[in-house]
């Protein structure tokens, strides 16, 4: 036996093999050397509560995101990041920590800005084609929200527009080009299929003023339609116009509305954010 440990009991010994060693490393970084077999339990998990906070909140509302990171959280402390790939946001509530280079980052408040029913429906059926019976549907689910223009640019009563889309006629000619346009359609079977009217009422492209996400100010939305065919069975598809841009708008929308909502105090940056903890 080591003389060291002859005086030992046997839980002493064991106490002097696990004691630690704690050294510096480099200046403000500091380790341990303990013995591989001792395990480190915290007794955090058997207190009525934690020894410092973290967790994640989340919401799709812009006011309850800024509430939640102001009283929570503070501007020394605390960096917000706007994802520039998505309408929402991160705050890290302890990305800073006194008398440390960084905190945990493992206190975060999150927002993921929410469609709009309408906008919603929009995106998801954005350059998708419908028959005949499904687009009218479509159109009349949501009649309320659209204001309808035929070809000469007019508004039409949207009621009259989908009186117009119901009664859609499809006739057959002989022609040799090939090229599609909003409301004709010639294929190289030397058929050209026209799609027709019975009124003037025939919307070419539908209007929309919706805030596209829930906390933003609504903003001008504009639809092209367009049809095309099968036979003589006609196809509607109808596409968001300048759809990038749009987006890129909200965008700089809801980070104006973000920045406004906490203060110039809190850091805002335009990015995406991801803490490694080792």
């Amino acid at each position: 036996m080591i003389k060291a440990f002859e005086n030992l009991s046997d839980a002493g010994v064991a106490a002097t093999l696990t004691q630690p060693v704690t050294y510096t490393v480099q200046d403000n970084i500091n380790a341990v050397a303990h013995n591989i077999h001792t395990k480190i339990t915290s007794l955090e998990p058997y207190q009525n509560g934690l020894d410092r906070q973290r967790g994640h909140f989340f919401t799709s509302h812009v006011k309850d995101f800024a509430d939640y990171v102001k009283r929570v959280g503070n501007s020394e402390s605390t960096e917000i990041f706007i994802n520039p790939e998505q309408i929402g946001a991160r705050a890290v509530l302890n990305y800073n920590e006194q008398g440390f280079a960084m905190g945990r980052c493992d206190f975060t408040a999150n927002i993921s800005a929410q469609k709009t029913p309408v906008y919603q429906m929009l995106t998801d059926n954005n350059g998708r084609t419908h028959c005949h019976r499904k687009f009218i549907e479509m159109v009349v689910d949501y009649a309320p929200e659209l204001t309808a223009y035929n070809a000469k640019g007019e508004e039409v009563e949207i009621s009259h527009a989908i009186n117009a889309l119901r009664n859609i006629d499809i006739t057959a000619s002989v022609n040799a080009n090939q090229q599609i346009q909003d409301l004709s359609e010639s294929r190289s079977k030397l058929e050209q299929v026209s799609a027709k009217t019975k009124d003037e009422n025939m919307p070419v492209r539908f209007g929309l003023f919706d805030a596209c996400y829930e906390s933003l100010p609504p903003t001008t939305v504009n639809l092209r339609m367009s049809i095309t065919t099968d036979g003589n069975k006609p196809y509607f598809k109808i596409s968001i116009e300048q759809h990038a841009l749009l987006e890129r708008n909200r965008l700089e929308e809801f980070t104006s509305i973000i920045k406004e909502e906490l203060g110039v105090q809190f850091n805002v940056s335009i990015g995406t954010f991801q803490a490694t903890n080792q």
